[in-house]
């Protein structure tokens, strides 16, 4: 029987996409209905226990998720050996951390948050934490072994079934610990089935023994992108610390809820940059240059095409769908979902990507150390002088300050123009073309105003519209049909 023919980039794309915004959009889901399930109080405690170990999750996985990338590449007899040390060393860190929670960890962050509701939710997810680590595997392993399909469904029914176990339970229990229980108990059953996945995904085994190299070889590129990830979440999540810290649990669930990136950006940029990866590997260690960057530019403006109007859309529309998803209490965390949608034209360019794919994974560690130095510094002079959306402008001029620095790293370790990399050029029509559309929406709106239904439809139809037309004049047509072609050819070949 024939292997089946591997899915070329473009459905892998496809696929990743799908499933990452399915996934994205599960996690949105339950966000809506426990903000309209629980009370303001209940609901921060739930973010305040997510909210820690979103600091916590880099540090547990060393940065071998993202090493597996390379490793696999550099050793490809003993896949079966490298998954089970990489299990072995972060399961034991994992259990440590628990350890620490349960003998005072988890009393300490609820004194710093002012929130004692949250030190046993802190406890029983710092357990799930444990069962979590190997899904951080199951990705790079699957995407490497050409099983995109796969990876995409267990995503999306994984999230899938979790939302339904965590609203069900929200609804019927109206606790915290409750709903954190039965992720704990979800995760169990996660567990299993991703060890059975890596299992049958990489070579057999017969004995396990732990060694000492493969752990040192993942060390070499798995820590500088542990430090990496550290900062990069820490300076992400800088804004709800310092709120915690310094505001209400209340300001918090407000804030927490409008500092979102939207679910496209993750799906997009994600699932391009995840399978590009490999392709960026293998041509810089060829030393083809100028593909590696031809390709890049590529990947940033299909990516552009999409986000950009998204982000405008989004943008005209932000203070009638803050309320209607989470409900009226949160009206005020329109203003800081406005501002983070900023982040979308930085977001089109994955640095890290191109960084990790020449192996200099130290960059990234100085990006990341630039982000979140300016985005500590910025957020606690904001938060100080202009309050509750302080820090969501600290966040935004943070991303852009470290971009700048990982491009010009990129520019000198390659050699190459730093307009090449920073790929301005290649989205900066889609952004005046978005913005006159959004601008002369706004204008269109303040000369006819009627009702909220009526007003909806009138912007946007006229942002569409003006924008379709900047598209067909700045003869950027053929990206969008590429796209389309992308989803006829799939449906066409099922």
């Amino acid at each position: 029987m024939d292997k089946q023919k591997p899915l070329s980039r473009k459905i892998q794309v496809l696929f990743l996409s799908i499933g990452r915004f399915l996934t994205t959009i599960s996690v949105l889901i339950s966000t809506i209905f426990l903000s309209r399930i629980l009370n303001i109080e209940q609901y921060a405690s739930y973010r305040q226990t997510l909210l820690v170990f979103s600091f916590l999750a880099p540090l547990l996985s060393l940065g071998f998720d993202r090493s597996i990338y390379y490793n696999f590449e550099k050793n490809k007899n003993n896949h079966a050996a490298q998954i089970l040390n990489i299990q072995y060393v972060t399961l034991s860190i994992a259990f440590i951390f628990t350890l620490f929670f349960i003998f005072g960890g988890a009393g300490f962050i609820s004194l710093l948050f002012h929130n004692p509701n949250i030190e046993k939710g802190i406890i029983i997810y710092s357990i799930f934490s444990i069962l979590n680590l190997p899904i951080l595997l199951l990705q790079p392993v699957l995407v490497l072994k050409q099983k995109v399909k796969l990876l995409t469904i267990f995503n999306v029914l994984n999230k899938l079934l979790s939302v339904i176990v965590i609203v069900l339970v929200a609804y019927y229990y109206k606790n915290v610990n409750s709903i954190l229980i039965a992720i704990l108990f979800f995760g169990i059953i996660t567990f299993v089935v991703v060890e059975i996945l890596l299992i049958k995904n990489t070579s057999k085994l017969t004995e396990f023994k732990f060694n000492k190299k493969i752990i040192n070889d993942y060390k070499s590129v798995g820590l500088p992108l542990l430090l990496a990830s550290i900062m990069g979440i820490a300076g992400k999540n800088i804004d709800k610390f310092l709120i915690s810290v310094m505001m209400t649990p209340a300001d918090l669930a407000v804030y927490a809820n409008g500092a979102i990136e939207i679910p496209l950006i993750g799906a997009i940029t994600g699932a391009i940059m995840v399978v590009i990866l490999v392709d960026f590997t293998k041509l810089l260690n060829q030393g083809k240059i100028k593909e590696t960057f031809a390709l890049w530019n590529k990947a940033v403006e299909t990516t552009a095409s999409i986000l950009i109007p998204i982000m405008f859309i989004l943008l005209l529309n932000a203070d009638w769908l803050i309320v209607t998803m989470f409900g009226e209490a949160y009206a005020k965390s329109a203003l800081p979902f406005k501002i983070y949608l900023l982040l979308i034209p930085m977001r089109t360019m994955i640095f890290s990507s191109l960084i990790t794919a020449s192996g200099k994974t130290k960059n990234i560690t100085k990006g990341a150390l630039v982000f979140i130095l300016s985005n500590l510094i910025l957020s606690l002079l904001l938060i100080k002088t202009i309050g509750f959306i302080g820090p969501a402008i600290a966040t935004i001029i943070s991303t852009y300050l470290s971009g700048v620095y990982l491009a010009y790293s990129i520019k000198r370790n390659q050699n190459i123009s730093f307009y090449k990399v920073f790929a301005i050029p290649k989205i900066y029509k889609f952004l005046l073309i978005g913005a006159t559309s959004y601008f002369i929406s706004i204008i269109t709106l303040k000369i006819l105003n009627y009702n909220l239904i009526i007003n909806i439809a009138i912007y946007n139809t006229l942002f569409i519209v003006i924008f379709a037309i900047g598209i067909f004049l700045i003869k950027k047509v053929y990206i969008y049909k590429s796209i389309i072609f992308i989803f006829i050819k799939k449906k066409g070949n099922q």
